[in-house]
């Protein structure tokens, strides 16, 4: 199911610091499928390039 995810531009997100050239963006939102999930995103530096490190989406669990 991680698959049909995907960052919404059109929707707000944050953008945080979480170390040494290391930042994630994290977005909360929903979808029919699977309800409400939070997509982390992770980025870090190397070799002067900024690349994707993570991926993560989290997904409510309801009981």
């Amino acid at each position: 199911m991680d698959g049909l995810t995907q960052l919404q531009l059109d929707s707000q997100f944050d953008f945080i610091h979480k170390g040494d050239n290391v930042y994630a963006l994290i977005q909360d939102e929903e979808n029919l499928m699977i309800g409400d999930y939070e997509l982390v995103i992770t980025f870090e530096k190397t070799d002067g390039q900024w690349k994707m490190s993570d991926r993560e989406m989290k997904v409510e669990q309801y009981n």
